[in-house]
């Protein structure tokens, strides 16, 4: 379901609208063995979820970057992520295997047609006519039937457009935000754009129905790294062959509200974040968003490593009255919902519109809104006052919904394709309020990259209007985003390292943001190479002519991968912060040659032990994880399969503590190996471990 969009006049405004794995496949397993196993022989053909078995080892596996479908890679950047929320050892886990291809072959036998595949439910959509769904119930490795949901889209009521254009303030920031800089300095937006924070570095996830941003100048700055269309099952987003006139219409407007960037007229909260973009509602068969395209569109954005996922969309109410009801809005039923959850049991941030039911019959969130984790956005209007058809919560079990609000009525936007080409225009909906506070999310992100979805989260109601008094209509209130990001401490930012080989340091300079100044003799960075007994430190030195660089110089040999480092900082206040936020259990750690800050976590470990690397099978690079128990002397060697040495990846006497090491496909000579299976051994005193390595070129 999309929220409505009525185009009017020029100048008028348009109307819009950490679960753990076996509790949730427990959960999917109760759910299609209920009543929905024993489907009625049917005269027409349905769209099913089939459920299965288990799940079997089949080749293309998700974890080959090079081999597998484009909608089923898992990136790099996307097990960094997660590493924020759970441990090296599972970073990857059986929601990542793929679903039978023994299974999905045998259906294609029974000349069924599959729609969709799902790894985390391990189910498949697809068309059934009656005799089918007999013969498919008797089949060994399908558990369960479930009917695949279309959403009615549920139009808002109507709401007061912007009667004024409050922009007085704008002339005191950075940028000229023209009209939208009412929807932006009601989340102090504006305070966090003048300190250079605009989510560069943080990717961006959004599920809609189609986005038109190419030879539009809103969308000049945009970078987008990837998109799909899990309609037509292709990689293009805007408007094609089959679709409506007003396909694309609603998506880019949100991104318009997210991402644009036209000084003047429109600015975006995350205008400097890249974006992934998903088109998984196809509006000519009744304006219908069905359940296997939107779970199919959040695994693909969880995969290719994004950080925040922004869904102005939400389900309740279906047009053939086979509904969702208030007892399903429990943060465990609906498909939708159970999607969203696994993604932020995985590092990301779903943030998601509550819905436009507030004032009609329904007047609860609509799901995923109701995740647990899930962070659900209502709707005000520009005095600060809830929008009639903002949804209400709590959820079904009783939890606060929505969680926090922002400008759903008279929002600033851009749509194209208008009589005179595109146009910006007002709209109402918590479709409009959604990407408002995604954009908050990723400047908290680039913040503090290494924050959980729960704790940027908590940046969000903490410092909202109504954090001490948060109700079911607005939650904990309209965010304040500059207190958001220095909510879990400073700012450090724009992390880069050089080597210097003259003078064999290694230079590293970053921003330092703070909202009550620094105390200058506070700064300083702590460093640790692996064969060092302990963190030291080295002061950090401002740059002249910026009052936020800071730069520091460490003593090595060479620029080392597994040298990790944090910050410290207190401000005029004598506040102390961190970078990372937990540091020293949390580090970053450079990467050369991408210079990448990450978070890692370390652990005392209560043994040695080196464990299964990620990615693996690879293509240019893995991590290999060691855990030392206590202090001695490590070697980390690589052979071929011929039982010949390679390369030493390590020979140093380690601390107790938990070491990724990074091995990038190379001989001891820095040259490529060819693809083939690799042994890696590790000696640490009288303890030898060895793991199989897969490289694929």
């Amino acid at each position: 379901m999309r929220s409505l969009l009525l185009r009017q006049d020029a100048g008028n405004a348009l109307t819009g609208g950490n679960l753990k794995i076996n509790r949730i496949i427990l959960i999917l397993l109760l759910l299609f063995q209920s009543g929905d196993f024993l489907l009625a022989r049917r005269s027409t053909d349905q769209k099913v979820w089939l459920l299965f078995t288990g799940k079997e080892m089949t080749p293309p596996s998700p974890f080959v970057h090079g081999n597998a479908p484009r909608t089923r890679r898992i990136t790099e950047r996307a097990l960094k992520r997660r590493l924020k929320v759970c441990g090296a050892e599972a970073v990857l886990d059986e929601y990542d295997l793929p679903v039978s291809g023994r299974y999905i072959h045998a259906l294609e036998e029974m000349g069924i047609r599959i729609c969709a595949e799902s790894r985390w439910l391990n189910a498949a959509s697809c068309i059934l006519s009656g005799e089918q769904t007999d013969a498919v119930k008797r089949l060994p490795f399908v558990s369960g039937i479930r009917r695949v949901r279309r959403f009615r889209r549920i139009d808002p009521q109507p709401a007061p457009l912007r009667k004024q254009d409050r922009s007085d303030g704008a002339l005191s920031h950075e940028l000229n935000y023209g009209i939208s800089f009412e929807q932006n300095d009601m989340l102090n937006i504006p305070l966090c754009h003048d300190l250079g924070l605009d989510g560069s570095g943080v990717l961006i996830g959004m599920i809609d129905t189609g986005f038109k941003y190419r030879d539009e100048a809103v969308f000049r700055k945009l970078k987008v790294t990837d998109e799909y269309d899990f309609h037509f099952k292709d990689p293009v987003t805007e408007n094609q062959e089959g679709d409506g006139a007003d396909q694309h219409e609603h998506g880019t407007l949100t991104l318009s509200v997210l991402a644009g960037f036209q000084e003047g007229r429109l600015i975006g909260p995350a205008y400097g974040a890249s974006l992934l973009l998903a088109k998984s509602e196809w509006l000519p068969t009744e304006t219908h968003l069905e359940e296997d395209h939107f779970v199919e569109a959040v695994e693909w954005l969880e995969a290719n490593g994004a950080d925040v996922i922004s869904v102005s969309l939400g389900y309740s109410t279906f047009d053939d009255g086979d509904d969702y009801s208030y007892e399903d809005m429990d943060g465990k039923t609906a498909l939708s919902t159970i999607a969203c959850s696994v993604a932020v049991g995985k590092g990301v941030v779903i943030v998601t519109s509550a819905g436009n039911e507030g004032a009609n019959a329904w007047r609860h969130i609509s799901a995923p809104a109701d995740g647990e984790g899930v962070i659900a956005v209502g709707a005000v209007d520009m005095e600060r006052i809830r929008a009639n058809f903002s949804s209400m919560g709590p959820t079904y079990d009783g939890r606060i919904k929505p969680d926090v609000a922002a400008m759903g009525v008279g929002t600033y936007g851009y749509i194209p394709d208008g009589k005179d080409g595109g146009a910006f225009v007002f709209a109402n909906g918590t479709s409009l309020a959604c990407p408002l506070v995604a954009g908050i999310c990723a400047l908290i992100l680039q913040a503090h990259p290494e924050l959980s979805p729960a704790q940027v989260r908590e940046a969000l109601t903490q410092t909202a209007d109504r954090s001490e008094f948060p109700d079911n209509l607005t939650g904990w209130g309209i965010p304040d985003a500059h207190r958001a990001v220095f909510h879990h401490g400073m700012a450090f930012t724009h992390i880069e390292e050089s080597y210097l080989p003259d003078e064999k340091v290694l230079e590293v300079s970053l921003r330092i943001l703070s909202p009550n100044g620094l105390e200058p003799d506070s700064l300083w960075l702590y460093y640790k190479e692996s064969a060092m007994s302990g963190f030291q430190k080295v002061p950090l030195s401002p740059r002249r002519l910026n009052p936020h660089l800071f730069f520091s110089r460490i003593p090595v040999n060479l620029p080392s991968d597994s040298l990790r480092f944090y910050v410290t900082a207190a401000d005029s206040t004598g506040k102390l912060s961190r970078g990372p936020v937990n540091a020293p259990e949390v580090c970053y750690w450079l990467y050369p040659p991408d210079s990448a800050q990450i978070g890692v976590h370390s652990r005392k470990p209560e043994e040695v032990a080196l464990l299964q690397s990620h990615p693996n099978p690879f293509n240019d690079r893995t991590i290999i994880t060691l855990d030392v128990a206590e202090q001695v002397r490590v070697r980390l060697l690589i052979y071929n399969s011929f039982g010949q040495k390679v390369c030493t990846l390590l020979d140093a006497v380690l601390d107790p503590g938990r070491y990724p090491i990074q091995w990038r496909g190379m001989d001891s000579e820095k040259r490529k190996l060819p693809s083939g299976i690799y042994l890696c051994a590790l000696q640490a005193g009288s303890v030898h471990r060895v793991c199989k390595l897969t490289m694929i070129r």
